[in-house]
């Protein structure tokens, strides 16, 4: 558990819904991160990577298809 959310839940006065939010969100996050599986489906997940055929992950659009240049007037 971190530090923060130790801090949080241990303290004496309320907190607010947006607090107990972050909270959750934050200890969500730390696991996530933490564990390898979890962190590689997620970003699959979310179309960030992909499956190659050997079974490597590999980027799903590299940054030249997702960032363009505005185009001169």
């Amino acid at each position: 558990m971190s530090k923060n959310l130790r801090q949080s839940l241990n303290s004496h006065a309320k907190l607010t819904k947006h607090q107990q939010e972050m909270d959750i969100l934050r200890a969500h996050h730390e696991r996530v991160m933490s564990d390898a599986s979890l962190r590689q489906a997620t970003l699959i997940g979310a179309g960030i990577f992909v499956r190659t055929a050997d079974g490597k992950l590999a980027v799903a659009k590299p940054y030249d298809k997702v960032i363009s240049s505005k185009p001169a007037p």
